[in-house]
Formats: structure tokens, C-alpha cells, sequence
């Protein structure tokens, strides 16, 4: 009886470590087949530009945020990011399908923000050929698609930073531009925007 315990507790151990490894396998499948990963989805906006903003917010006010309006700029940040991050996926989803390419090969020419002639160009070096007409359009497109997705983005963000905080739009715009960065090169603490956020459009359909 002892054995035969032991027996099915050996093979019950070794089926659940072959299913673990299973749904590990499909997990990390499942990832890697999006465009944008759940923790890139989630993840809040970068402490420094959300701090800086905050800081700009409140010199702008001559007032100390509460923090329930903290909480509240901080949610539309990533609010904003998220929206930015789809409209990437939607692009790279669009491009793909309409020119065979697989997703990682169109993410690599997306990578980096180039500008709308740029991209044509990476695309027709990963094909090996020049794009088609109809190619050629659905990539444009879908470019001006994620453009105009991120630009309401930004839209929005701007009224929920005026509708928090009292501030006009064109103040709540102003003080949601990065600062310039510092003499001598380099960045400042929070040019960059979190999960590839615009301000105020995309440049990479401008042809």
C-alpha cells in the first residue's frame, strides 16, 4: 500500500510539473505573439515626467496638488500611454497584414520613431523588393491612423489635466511639454514620455 502510495504521488507531481511547464510554454507564447506585452500595458508613467509635471503644475498654480489630484494626473498619464501603445499595436497589426511581414520585422522598422519615408524604405529592405502601390497605402494609412490615435490621446490627456486642476487647456498643454533639455546636451528629467506618448501628433506620416 505504501508503494503503491508513493506511485501516485510520484506520477501526480511529475503531471503537474509537465503542466506548469505547459502553461509556462503558452504564457510566454501568448506574449510574445502581441504587439505590446501586459506588464508594457500596465506599467505607470515614468516617475521623473511625472513628478517634473506635477512640479510644473503647481508652480503654474501657485498651490500644492492634493494628493487625490496627484493620483488623478497620474492615472490619465498612463491613461495616455496606454492609448499610444494600441494605436502602436494597431499599426504594426495593419502593416504586417498588409504586406506579409511578420510582426517582430515590422516592429524593427517601426523602432525608434523614424519619419514616414524612412519606414517605407525599412520595409521595402525587409521584403527585399519595393513596396506595391496598394502596399505602399495600406502602410500610410495605417501611420496616419496611429498618428491621429495618439493625437486625440493627447487631447484627452490635456482636458483631464485642466479638468483636475482649474487650469485653462492651452495652460494645461503648456505645462504638459517636456522641458528643453539642459546646455550642453543631454536630456531633461522628463522629456521622455512614457510607453512612446506624443505630444500633439505623430511626425512619422509627414511625406
Amino acid at each position: 500500500m505504501k508503494i503503491r502510495s508513493r506511485t501516485k504521488g510520484l506520477v501526480l507531481a511529475l503531471a503537474l510539473s509537465a503542466g506548469g511547464l505547459t502553461l509556462a510554454g503558452h504564457a510566454a507564447t501568448s506574449t510574445d505573439a502581441t504587439p505590446d506585452s501586459s506588464a508594457a500595458q500596465t506599467a505607470p508613467p515614468k516617475p521623473d515626467r511625472l513628478a517634473g509635471l506635477i512640479a510644473r503644475i503647481e508652480d503654474k498654480l501657485d498651490r500644492a496638488l492634493t494628493d487625490e489630484e496627484k493620483t488623478e494626473i497620474a492615472d490619465a498619464l498612463k491613461a495616455e500611454a496606454q492609448a499610444s501603445r494600441d494605436a502602436q499595436g494597431d499599426a504594426v497589426e495593419a502593416i504586417a497584414e498588409a504586406t506579409g511581414l511578420a510582426l517582430d520585422k515590422v516592429k524593427e522598422a517601426l523602432k525608434g520613431n523614424p519619419r514616414g519615408p524612412e519606414i517605407l524604405q525599412r520595409l521595402a529592405d525587409q521584403l527585399g523588393r519595393a513596396l506595391t502601390d496598394a502596399e505602399r497605402k495600406a502602410v500610410v494609412a495605417a501611420l496616419k491612423a496611429r498618428a491621429d490615435a495618439r493625437k486625440a490621446a493627447h487631447e484627452q490627456l490635456i482636458a483631464t489635466v485642466a479638468s483636475i486642476t482649474g487650469l485653462t487647456e492651452d495652460e494645461a498643454n503648456e505645462v504638459l511639454k517636456p522641458p528643453p533639455p539642459p546646455p550642453g546636451g543631454g536630456h531633461g528629467g522628463d522629456c521622455g514620455h512614457g510607453g512612446g506618448t506624443t505630444t500633439g501628433g505623430d511626425t512619422t506620416t509627414d511625406y
